[in-house]
């Protein structure tokens, strides 16, 4: 657990606006610690990340990982992944329609699968970029 939110300060050092709160805030929560701790655990992981302050994504696979939920009437579709967002082959639509072939979902759900994953991975990209566009 603690090497997974070690992990997640990592990616988020790299990213704009980082800050050590969120995941201070998440460590103290799962471990039910009381609030006068939070300034201590955030203190303690900016702390520890300085050495990566100069961090740089050199290229390569760059993981993320997706919640995905969709909701078609009443039938919700829920799917956790990790997404190489450097990776041109990836596609959506690929993953949405295998994804409904495997469960023998309509096509109607693959769009919508495929919809809200673009939507997704878009809005990655445009955070690592910090480029906003619409």
């Amino acid at each position: 657990m603690l090497l997974l939110l070690f992990a997640d300060s990592l990616v988020l050092r790299s990213e704009p606006g980082y800050d050590a709160r969120p995941i201070a805030m998440r460590l103290a929560a799962d471990l039910q610690l009381p609030q006068n701790y939070l300034k201590l655990i955030e203190d303690e992981i900016a702390r520890s990340l300085k050495g990566f302050k100069n961090f740089k994504d050199l290229g390569g696979p760059r993981l993320v990982r997706l919640q995905l939920y969709v909701r078609r009437g009443d039938t919700v579709f829920r799917d956790e992944l990790e997404w190489d967002v450097n990776d041109p082959a990836a596609s959506t639509l690929q993953y949405a329609c295998e994804v409904c072939q495997h469960l023998h979902l309509d096509l109607g759900w693959a769009q919508a699968i495929n919809s809200h994953l673009h939507d997704l991975v878009h809005e990655v990209v445009e955070v690592k970029t910090g480029v906003l566009s619409r």
